[in-house]
């Protein structure tokens, strides 16, 4: 399954582009203030709506408080896993795909309603709405997987650790090493009293040695349970 989701990535999602003078690290404070704020624009729900929404666009501002603000979120549980991955894997195996999109559009809805940025999920949901012939269905997940890598991409461009990409989930790493055309080659260091995660990577044309993440919104979800 995971090797249709990388073919999937690179036939759904646009690669990802530079944006050095856009860099801004999320400041969590002002964020969880802001998506809390009933009368805000930026209120939680009201973002939300604007993601599942085909009608509505989203600033970039928009953008990264709906993805870092799921922090503050009940739902948000940065090392959660669902039940229905097995199922949705199974499914994945059977020859007749399209006897077997309907089930397979459920178990996709089930995860994502427990984790709406699930990208490798929400790339094989637009893979099946595509076969299944339902446009507008396939736009919106189109859309929202955008918004997710315009959110991580605004944050930095991973070369450094100052400049590193904020996640606020470890699959998210994998995610921008693919989209990258970057293959990981096992080896993984945990730096700056473990905020910072630098991922190696195999040799490419763009002599990237590896890339860095900052997860510190997983110590903020951690310390908001204490």
């Amino acid at each position: 399954m995971r090797f249709l989701f990388f073919i999937l990535f690179f036939l759904l999602v646009p690669p990802i582009h530079s944006q050095k003078d856009t860099f801004k690290k999320p400041n969590y404070k002002r964020i969880k203030r802001n998506v809390k704020k009933k009368s805000s624009d930026l209120n939680y729900v009201v973002l939300y709506k604007k993601f599942t929404s085909l009608r509505s666009k989203m600033t970039l501002e928009e953008k990264r408080h709906l993805y870092y603000g799921f922090v503050f979120q009940k739902k948000y549980n940065p090392f959660g896993f669902s039940k229905y991955h097995d199922s949705l894997r199974l499914y994945t195996r059977k020859k007749d795909l399209k006897k077997n999109i309907p089930k397979m559009l459920v178990f996709s809805e089930h995860i994502l309603s427990k984790n709406p940025f699930n990208i490798e999920v929400l790339t094989y949901k637009a893979y099946l709405l595509r076969k299944n012939n339902d446009m507008e269905a396939y736009k919106i997940t189109k859309k929202q997987i955008r918004i997710i890598y315009d959110a991580i991409k605004s944050s930095g461009d991973g070369l450094s650790k100052k400049s590193a990409f904020h996640v606020i989930f470890r699959n998210h790493q994998s995610d921008l090493l693919k989209h990258k055309n970057l293959k990981f080659n096992g080896t993984r260091k945990t730096i700056d009293k473990y905020r910072v995660e630098y991922l190696n990577v195999e040799q490419n044309k763009n002599k990237i040695r590896g890339l860095y993440f900052n997860v510190s919104a997983f110590k903020i979800n951690l310390k908001s349970k204490r």
